[in-house]
């Protein structure tokens, strides 16, 4: 059965990361730093309660 949080936390992830580094090419620095917390908590929310172990 699919995890479908576990799933949406991903998609999330991929998201922030790829905002993150356009954000960074345009040189909007506080945006991508932002952006990367973001994503460090999805992974770690991700890992630490919406999977099933």
């Amino acid at each position: 059965m699919v995890n479908a949080p576990a799933w949406a936390a991903a998609i999330l992830t991929i998201l922030l990361f790829g905002v993150a580094l356009v954000s960074m090419a345009a040189g909007d620095l506080g945006i991508a730093g932002l952006c990367f917390l973001g994503a460090s908590v999805a992974i770690y929310l991700r890992e630490k309660r919406l999977l099933d172990r």
